[in-house]
């Protein structure tokens, strides 16, 4: 007997033992079933598992042996059963035989009665128009049973094999042949899958039978292999639980819909869509699948739907024989469960109590009873302080990382001149673009050296002599003179120069909005204003009529006698001049208070000013400039001691004072640095401090004095903040107060450190765009966010700042803002509010403290502008932040008892009435007229910007100062009823004058009322046009592009020009993407094609319609609606973005899927697959797997210990964004009809998208066309890609690896010629030069190269060029491991959008961003272009590629580009005289002479003449061609660049703008400036000519090979609008780039009256550079005769109407790519085309 002690050790170590047993020992299965078979002799077999495995095997044990047994006389029946299936039978669930017999002739019933009506529907027949098995619940069945047949597995072959076909939709009636309409490689495909399908066919022609008559020549009734190994596959791939096996399937269909044969319904359930992907997670939904796969069929197969009575049960057995399934009541199961539920918890008690588990109740207890107290707490803390208020407080905004830093000060000011250079249009070529230019104050505060020569060489370059050119050379002595200067701020910005938009003229104005002289001095007079007067009960509160007014004058005049005898007392040993100021100072400060005091009667007061005003005539007099003449005062007569006054040691303190403050001594000041303040006025404007009898602010007139000598100074000589810092905290960067202070802070030279409570990308473009504008060359603007509410965010702030800066000089809150609530509805934000601006405002002066404590910095303390106000005045309305200013109040005494002094020192500032928006000018112009003075944001900025010199920054650290700015708002003590009353008037005047407006209208209609007058009211429509370039007027042409230079010298027949463009991108098309790209918005045409582009409309055309619908609601919008109704959801999902899963198969990156291989340690369950499946297991897993023979040809394997499987792991790859396709983008909607799409990769359904519209854009609706005029040996096509079908490499390498269906060809699309192929097949048939370059991301400037060179050689006639690639998962993730691409997890760590992420040439650059699309060009001989009549869009003047030196690095870009500059640096003696026009237009017409002469002489002594013409002519064109474009090459003394724009009369100098290759990464910027510098200084580039960089990448992404095809549009679009595009997410260039003195790289677009040249600079992994250079197309109608360019103009007239109609009707009909069906030509003269030289399509054209 085992002791109680001992059972569970011991139950413990028995189990271990078993396990042990079991694992160490191999399976022994057939000695097992030999124990229990023939030794135990059991008839009972019971299985515990999921699945019949071990039955089943013991089942064929006992049929194998069943002859033995019966010969050794046992005749034993045995019973085999399963937990998964049998688990009524094990626990004897069954009922009675006698109602199994009663369901059997029930069934026999239903089987005789469908006999007898077998060609009529039952009655409870179910339709199968609408669903009827949503539930699973119930039996069903065929009406008329189907069995398997060859017509079944034919049409499931083949509509698998046709793109886009379905099992239903599959035509019987047309042949193989038919079906793959020409396609022979698929038509080969399915031939071959049915002869292994079919045994009896043979590999003989039956492509051309049609499919119901070759399904009834087969006789097959059993599924062949490949449908076999199909239904398998599927089952197992998309069905779950005890449906992945083909038995379960089967079973069920056996049982729920009593099929007889259930191979034709498996057989449609595989393949009823090719396309079906889904995996079903629950057996519900795959019966419910199944069940709506069976409908499918029965209508298919035109059978009904049977749906037996509720009785019969779910199983086969109702039909067999067997019980009804028992059915149990409510009371019963519950019963049944809570049993089930108490023997759980005794096993549970067993196994605590045997295996020593612990239970977890009380700590379960404990975290529940923890988590219910946090959330009490949590409630009692919102119910206590607010939602906003915890939230705001805790949130963390600040992070070093989102830190921005503007310093590129020195680019903005060459962007500025250039800006300005350009205003003026020079011809009549460009309309003015704006009417005044900007203030030159920010010039000269960043100018330059290289900004000087910009300046010079315009002046004496390019300006013609008049008012611009005298006004630039003001501008350059002004320069000339700042260039040394620090950076200052003063009020001469408003220095404008104006047009006259009447005659063009330039009028030279020096106004100025803001005159600091006029201004200071209208402050220092304070308020004259009778105003008060006239009506005190609106502004004052004093009391009329007050009869202590009379002892209260009386004891305040004896308290001036007083002082008087006792100045007298002292007269023997002081100065008169010394007493008279003394007692002057007193007087005053007694006038003042009698002035102003609310206890003197009105009578008294009034007496008072009228005395004020009589002694002050002077000064308020208009025009005249009074200086009076101040004793300097140092302090009060109410704080002077009566013994003290006069002393010496008092006018020493006074002297030395004066002196330590830096002021001059008052005897040697001059007029022109004082201002004149009147006696007894406080002046609007004016300095307080702190009284030592009270604990008063008081005025102080000497610092007030002071502050308006300042602000004289800062007007008329400036102020320089070179090397301070400030630091600004910003809760409205909207404000325009804000900007302006920002502005005058970096105008003056500061570094300006702005602290935003908020930070999103409209807010670091707001200020990034104050900094471009503003910022001068020493400043910078450093950006960060705080929420300054956040106790934690001030704390690290803090730690931030001070380490990164050595001192902060300014603090400026500026978070100071207006509350609407009043104290009866206080919320949670007020208390936000006044938690930042006072609590957390101490805690930051505490953290500075601190931190200059640390450093012992004693002698800086940092100047803070203690705002006591709101920022912008006050309204009345100020609420809980009125506390704050009492509360900051008393800082200013703490100052003085905590010590503070070498740390801090405070100036008190009371804001005045700024008008931010002027949105209430009668409410500003009542409050100037009460004499309160209102400021506009310039002036308050101003004003704050003399509390920062140095005379109020040192007395501050003395003492504090408080200033008050409000304009003398303090007269009203109650402003709330005096505004209310302003408003009212307000409302009354505009009401009024509405009322007489509408009189007015009425007065005129009255008077119309008798004449008839017929209205028709316009609606704008979109009018989507091609942008054709516009043609100039002859003359024009002749003067401004060398027209009489090179005419005669050009061929045409030696251009290659540039006839139509297009593209797919991120922003739609070209058009598209340049109105983005130029202007940052869409117009409404734009707005309408990238609607349609994205299906959000489709145009409808009925006989009750016409026009625009929204194709989710087919509702009817109009045009003039489109843009406000879809451009939010366009600009949403278009350019560059976050990924769209649904745009790449639901590529996601966050969880890129990775295989790993694990090494099983034990034995896996068994699973059912195929025979063929389990075959290839053995063969990858060898003796690691075993394989058993089932049933119906299926296998169940075993995977054995140190099998290896891939399980799939998910990876973040951090590449969330890039540019992308507009969502909605469909090929179908372009035209391509479905079966390509479906074939093809999307490479190539954006290539064939982009030409069908690049053709359109070249004026060829129908590329047949192109036949009329050249031999179709004579289009070429050179379309690359860098990587090729992308999507197609995924098919073929990751899904067919995953077993995954793909189609059997998918290797053709990864070719990346197909591309071009499938061009040519679809939409060219031309058997011109095919060449397929590949080039990485150089791939399209390759294609460039190619095309050009075609043409030159003479093999082709016209080309289409161009590069395409998409975007992949794959690709990204190697492009992430190679470090090239954006990061955009930390992009967004660091505050980043993400069409801000990508961001070339700045200094936060880091990475590409990818991107996908295609571009095409078409190129075509200049001669035939102008044959044609088609566009032209510019003239390829030279293409380039280069490769690099001996390195170790594919990526690594290099400089062997450099050569298309290569020229021997040592010039000739007389120069290069081919590079002078007039010289090799000479010397061809002396080769002409000689072939004229050679020409007469052969036909003199009878040579044949037509030999000797086309001889002639021969000789002809190579002399035309070598001096006209050959002339250069193989001359080291020209190089390529220099003689390309030579052959047009153009220089060096001419070349306008580069268009970069800019992938936003540190060493590409860096190699291609480089470059483009050397470049330009090596060929003598004159300095101050900038090349315009053009960084296309930050709007489009880069796309890799569809990269120079993207740039050579922008340069055409360039060219034919003279807009140059800025680089918008240039926030601030790269510092290291200065150096480059040829570029410049502009944020803003830039007009220009032409563009002369453009040059294309790109650069691929594997030491591939190219370089192309395109030129002004009016260059080449310059060499035109009038004549010619005539009749050019109306071919092109006609090419554009005829181009602009078929675009906007193939938008309509959804037709812009046509797919041809059939060549230019006949079969029969097929051959006869290709070998006639001369062969050309008869059509005759409307062109010609």
């Amino acid at each position: 007997m085992v002791k109680e002690e001992y059972k569970a050790e011991l139950a413990t170590t028995l189990l271990t033992e078993l396990l042990a047993y079991q694992f160490a020992f191999p399976v022994r299965w057939i000695e097992t079933q030999d124990h229990f078979i023939n030794e135990f002799k059991a008839e009972r077999i019971i299985e515990v598992g999921p699945s019949p495995i071990l039955a089943n095997m013991a089942t064929r044990t006992i049929k194998a042996n069943e002859s033995h047994e019966l010969a050794c006389g046992r005749n034993m029946k045995r019973q085999v059963y399963c937990t998964s299936n049998h688990l009524d039978k094990i626990y004897y669930g069954t009922e009675p035989a006698a109602q199994a017999t009663a369901l059997e002739r029930k069934k026999q019933e239903l089987d005789a009665l469908a006999q007898e009506r077998p060609h009529e529907q039952p009655a409870n027949i179910v339709s199968v128009a609408t669903s009827s098995t949503q539930s699973t619940s119930g039996t069903f069945r065929f009406a008329n049973q189907v069995t398997l047949c060859s017509k079944h597995m034919l049409t499931a072959l083949v509509s698998n094999k046709l793109p886009g076909c379905k099992y239903a939709d599959l035509n019987l009636e047309k042949s193989l042949k038919e079906l793959s309409h020409g396609k022979s490689t698929l038509q080969n495909e399915i031939k071959s899958d049915l002869i292994k399908e079919f045994e009896c066919l043979k590999d003989d022609s039956f492509e051309d039978i049609p499919l119901i008559q070759l399904s009834s020549d087969i006789e097959q009734d059993t599924l062949g292999p490949l449908t076999l190994a199909r239904v398998i596959k599927f089952v197992s791939q998309s069905f779950s639980g005890k449906y992945q096996s083909l038995n379960g399937v089967r079973n069920y269909l056996m049982t729920k819909w009593s099929v007889i044969d259930p191979n034709p319904v498996l057989l449609f359930i595989a393949y009823q869509d090719s396309s079906f992907k889904q995996r079903f997670s629950t057996e519900t939904d795959t019966e419910q699948f199944i069940n709506d796969c069976c409908e499918t069929f029965a209508r298919i197969e035109k059978v009904g739907v049977i749906k037996a009575d509720g009785c019969l049960s779910n199983s086969r057995e109702s039909f067999d024989g067997s019980e009804e399934q028992k059915l149990i009541s409510r009371e019963e199961y519950d019963a049944f469960s809570g049993g089930l539920m108490i023997l759980h918890q005794q096993q549970r008690n067993v196994l605590d109590n045997h295996l020593t588990i612990t239970k977890q109740a009380n700590d379960y207890t404990r975290m529940i009873r923890e988590l219910q107290v946090m959330k009490q707490r949590y409630s009692d803390l919102e119910a206590e302080f607010g939602e906003y208020y915890l939230n705001q407080s805790i949130k963390r905004l600040f992070s070093p990382r989102k830190v921005r830093i503007y310093d590129s000060a020195w680019n903005w000011s060459r962007q500025d001149i250039l800006l300005l250079l350009h205003s003026v249009p020079l011809a009549g070529t460009r309309k003015i673009g704006v009417d005044t230019f900007p203030n030159i104050r920010d010039i000269l505060n960043r100018v330059d050296q290289t900004s000087l020569k910009m300046l010079q060489y315009f002046i004496d370059r390019k300006c013609p002599n008049g008012p611009w050119k005298t006004y630039l050379s003001k501008l350059y002595k002004l320069c000339q003179e700042s260039l040394n200067l620090q950076p200052i701020c003063t009020d001469d910005v408003g220095t404008t120069l104006t047009i006259n938009r009447s005659n063009g003229d330039l009028t030279d104005l020096h106004e100025k909005e803001f005159n600091s002289e006029h201004y200071i001095k209208n402050m220092s007079l304070g308020n004259h204003s009778e105003a008060i007067k006239c009506d005190s009960s609106v502004v004052s509160t004093k009391l009329e009529m007050d009869s202590s007014s009379y002892y209260k004058i009386e004891g305040e005049l004896f308290r001036v006698y007083s002082k008087i005898i006792q100045y007298a007392l002292a007269a023997s040993s002081s100065n008169p001049d010394d007493l008279w100021c003394q007692f002057e100072s007193l007087y005053e400060q007694l006038l003042i208070f009698i002035k102003n005091s609310d206890q003197i009667a009105s009578y008294f007061r009034n007496i008072v000013s009228d005395a004020l005003s009589s002694i002050n005539k002077s000064l308020y007099e208009k025009g005249n400039d009074v200086v009076i003449h101040d004793y300097s005062i140092e302090c009060s007569s109410d704080e002077e001691s009566d013994v003290d006054i006069l002393s010496d040691e008092s006018k020493n303190e006074q002297y030395h004072a004066q002196t330590a403050r830096g002021l001059p001594e008052t005897t040697k000041s001059s007029g022109n640095d004082r201002c004149a303040i009147p006696v007894g006025v406080i002046p609007f404007l004016h300095i307080k401090r702190h009284s030592n009898i009270n604990e008063e602010w008081i005025y102080d007139k000497h610092f007030t004095q002071v502050f308006l000598n300042n602000l004289l100074k800062i007007g008329s000589s400036g102020l320089s903040l070179t090397g301070k810092t400030a630091l600004l905290l910003i809760s409205d960067v909207s404000s325009k107060l804000v900007s302006q202070i920002i502005r005058v802070l970096l105008q003056a030279g500061a570094t300006v450190l702005a602290a935003v409570n908020e930070f999103s990308y409209n807010i670091t473009q707001k200020l990034q765009s104050i900094y471009h504008n503003f910022g001068s060359k020493t400043s910078k603007l450093v950006v960060l966010p705080l929420n300054q509410a956040s106790k934690v965010d001030v704390k690290e702030f803090c730690g931030y700042i001070t380490s990164i800066y050595e001192d902060i000089d300014f603090l400026l809150p500026l978070n100071v803002h207006e509350s609407e609530n009043n104290i009866t509805s206080l919320s949670s934000k007020e208390e936000v509010t006044l938690r930042s601006v006072s609590v957390n405002l101490l805690r930051l002066f505490g953290h500075l403290v601190e931190a200059k404590q640390s450093k012992k910095m004693q002698t800086r303390p940092t100047f803070v502008i203690l705002p006591l106000s709101p920022l912008s005045g006050s309204r009345g309305t100020s609420g809980i932040l009125s506390e704050s200013y009492a509360f900051l109040n008393k800082v200013l005494e703490k100052w003085q008892v905590e010590g503070w002094k070498e740390s801090l020192s405070f100036c008190g500032c009371m804001y005045g009435w700024t008008d931010e928006d002027k949105s209430d000018p009668f409410l500003t112009e009542g409050l100037e007229k009460l004499g309160i003075r209102t400021f506009s944001p310039t002036e308050t900025a101003f004003n704050l910007l003399g509390l920062l010199t140095y005379e109020i920054v040192t007395q501050a650290q003395s003492t504090p100062l408080v200033a008050d700015l409000n304009g003398g708002l303090h007269n009203l003590p109650n402003i709330q009823p005096v505004l209310q009353a302003l408003k009212s008037d307000l409302i009354e005047k505009g009401n009024l004058e509405k009322l007489l407006k509408d009189e007015e209208e009425q007065d005129k209609y009255t008077l119309l009322e008798d004449e008839e007058v017929f209205t028709t009211e316009v609606k704008p429509k979109g009018n989507i046009d091609l942008q054709y370039p516009n043609l100039l007027d002859y003359s024009i042409l002749k003067e401004e592009y060398n027209g009489s230079q090179i005419e005669g010298l050009l061929d045409p027949a030696n251009l290659v020009v540039v006839t139509g463009f297009a593209e797919v991108g991120p922003w739609g098309n070209s058009r598209t993407r340049w109105q983005i790209e130029s202007t940052g918005v869409f117009s409404l045409e734009g707005c309408i094609e990238m609607a349609w582009i994205m299906g959000f409309i489709k145009y409808k055309q009925t006989s009750e319609m016409c026009g625009w619908v929204d194709a989710a609601t087919f509702e009817p919008v109009d045009g003039i609606k489109i843009k406000e109704r879809f451009e939010a959801k366009i600009l949403e999902h278009s350019g560059i973005r976050i990924i769209e899963p649904e745009l790449f198969g639901g590529y996601d990156p966050s969880r890129k899927q990775m295989l790993q291989e694990v090494i099983i340690n034990h034995d896996l369950q068994p699973i059912q697959t195929s025979a063929e499946i389990a075959e290839q297991y053995k063969l990858e897993q060898g003796d690691k797997v075993d394989v058993f023979a089932l049933n119906d040809g299926q296998c169940s394997v075993r995977f054995l210990k140190g099998a290896s499987l891939f399980v799939p792991k998910a990876l973040n790859i951090e590449r969330m964004v890039a540019g992308q396709i507009p969502t909605g983008w469909s090929p179908e909607a372009y035209g391509i009809p479905a079966d390509i799409v479906s074939q093809v990769d999307p490479t190539t359904l954006f290539a064939l998208v982009s030409t069908a519209e690049a053709l359109i854009a070249s004026g060829i609706v129908d590329p047949y066309e192109m036949y009329q005029y050249v031999h179709v040996s004579e289009v070429g096509n050179c379309i690359g890609s860098g990587i090729g079908g992308m999507k197609s490499h995924e098919a073929m390498q990751v899904f067919r690896m995953r077993d995954e269906p793909v189609q059997n060809d998918i290797m053709c699309e990864t070719y990346i010629n197909v591309i071009a192929a499938w061009i040519n097949m679809l939409l060219i048939s031309s058997s011109g030069p095919i060449k397929t370059p590949v080039g990485a991301c150089a791939t399209a400037v390759e294609s460039l190269e190619m095309g050009y060179e075609t043409i030159a050689l003479g093999k082709a006639k016209i080309c289409l060029v161009g590069g395409v690639d998409d975007f992949q998962g794959t690709i990204s993730h190697e492009f992430a491991n190679m470090g090239a691409t954006s990061n955009s997890t930390n992009e967004a760590a660091d505050g980043r959008e993400p069409r801000e992420m990508c961001r070339p040439a700045t200094s936060t650059r880091n990475g590409f961003m990818e991107s996908q699309g295609a571009g095409v060009q078409i190129l075509m001989r200049g001669d035939l272009a102008l044959k044609m009549g088609v566009p032209i869009y510019g003239i390829v003047g030279l293409t380039a590629t280069a490769s690099d030196k001996i390195g170790k690095s594919l990526p690594a870009p290099g400089k062997g580009i450099l050569t298309t500059a290569r020229e021997i640096q040592k010039k000739p003696r007389f120069g290069s005289s081919k590079l002078n026009l007039a010289y090799r237009k000479r010397q061809l017409r002396r080769r002409i002479q000689e072939i004229e002469c050679w020409t007469e002489s052969e036909l003199s002594i009878g040579a044949d003449p037509e030999l000797t013409h086309k001889l002639a002519s021969s000789q002809l064109a190579r002399a035309k061609m070598h001096w006209g474009t050959d002339f250069y090459k193989d001359d080291p003394n020209i190089a390529p660049i220099r003689g390309a724009l030579s052959v047009f009369g153009l220089s060096i100098d001419d070349l306008a703008v580069a268009s970069c290759h800019g992938t936003s990464t540190k060493a590409n910027e860096k190699n291609e400036s480089q470059i483009l510098d050397k470049m330009m200084d090596h060929l003598g580039r004159a300095e101050g000519n900038p090349l315009i960089a053009v960084f296309q990448k930050h709007l489009t992404g880069h796309p890799k090979g569809a990269a120079g095809a993207w740039m050579l549009n922008g340069c055409l679009q360039i060219m034919n609008t003279g807009v140059i595009p800025g680089n918008k997410n240039a926030d601030n260039v790269d510092n290291q780039f200065e150096t480059y003195k040829h570029l410049v790289y502009p944020s803003r677009p830039i007009s220009m009256d032409s563009v002369k040249a453009c040059c294309i600079t790109s650069f691929g992994f594997g030491q591939k550079g190219a370089m192309a250079l395109v030129i002004n197309p009016n260059y080449l109608f310059a060499c035109l005769s009038q004549e010619e360019y005539q009749e050019y103009a109306l071919k092109r007239a006609q090419r554009e109407r005829d181009a602009n109609s078929h675009y906007n009707n193939g938008l309509a009909k959804g037709n812009i790519v046509q797919v041809k069906s059939a060549p230019p030509f006949s079969e029969e003269l097929e051959k006869q085309f290709y070998l006639d030289p001369l062969a050309r399509i008869n059509t005759s054209s409307k062109y010609k």
